[in-house]
């Protein structure tokens, strides 16, 4: 989520996989949320990552336009090849060993700090392209005179009414 200022990671799925995943990632500079799989993309700000055992949310993510990261945890059961074909970036069987842990926790945390921060510059980009535009509305509107002058008081861009009285 874009507002937050450290990135979420959205746990979907199976009460117990949700239970372990959470734990893995409890201690780390993340927001961990459950979320139900129908609400994971129902809302405009979505978390950072997603983490989840359903095929069915894989699916979901990998079809809409969305570029949001996905981490596969299964027991075994999941097709590793369906996971990669709907764009999982890991996939990481049950149960979790130390070194899977680990991996995940880095794994994630990564994911989620991309997507975090392609999301802020998104936003800031957005935020300077109406900026620009209120200030050309505004420097370029015919019913006013407006004048860009630089520090030593010289026109550097005079509006088109402007140029009317000069």
């Amino acid at each position: 989520m874009v507002e937050d200022e450290n990135p979420t990671v959205a746990v979907a799925g199976e009460a117990e996989t949700v239970r372990e995943v959470r734990d893995v990632l409890s201690d780390e500079d993340l927001g961990v949320e459950t979320v139900e799989p129908d609400d994971l993309l129902s809302s405009d700000a979505g978390p950072d990552c997603v983490i989840t055992d359903d095929g069915a949310v894989l699916r979901r993510i990998g079809e809409s336009d969305t570029d949001l990261p996905a981490v596969v945890v299964s027991d075994g059961s999941a097709d590793v090849q369906d996971a990669v074909e709907f764009g999982a970036m890991e996939y990481v069987e049950l149960p979790l060993s130390d070194a899977d842990r680990t991996m995940l926790r880095r794994r994630v945390g990564r994911y989620a700090e991309a997507t975090h921060r392609r999301a802020k510059h998104a936003e800031r980009k957005q935020g300077l392209r109406e900026a620009k535009r209120m200030y050309k509305a505004f420097v370029d509107d015919p019913n006013i005179l407006v004048g860009v002058l630089d520090t030593d008081g010289t026109l550097i861009y005079p509006n088109p009414k402007s140029l009317e009285y000069v």
